[in-house]
């Protein structure tokens, strides 16, 4: 389970290959990697693709169009985290309907 990862030392929690299989288990283990992961793009992408409201836990990358799609992709409801600045670009907005995101499922 991804969310072994609490009780890890710090050490563990660093390791870019340790984190990626724990967010690949359970997107929000991405609670529990070292910050500098939470900054990693590759590393959210694979915590948003699991759950997409992991993306709480990575607040730099919230302005990250890739990041935010996906995990939007994956539960609307992280649109609720997007930056004011993506909330505001319509035509990247209308790439979100329901029907834009069943063809891309």
């Amino acid at each position: 389970n991804g969310l072994a990862l609490e009780h890890a030392d710090s050490e563990l929690r660093a390791d870019r290959e340790v984190s990626l299989v724990a967010v690949r288990q359970n997107g929000f283990a991405l609670r529990f990697v070292a910050e500098e992961l939470r900054r990693d793009k590759c590393v959210v992408l694979e915590a948003v693709r699991q759950n997409g409201l992991a993306l709480a836990c990575a607040p730099d990358l919230w302005d990250h169009r890739v990041v935010v799609w996906v995990a939007a992709h994956q539960n609307r409801e992280a649109l609720g985290l997007v930056a004011e600045r993506l909330r505001k670009e319509f035509p990247w907005r209308l790439s979100l309907s329901d029907e834009a995101l069943r063809m891309a499922a």
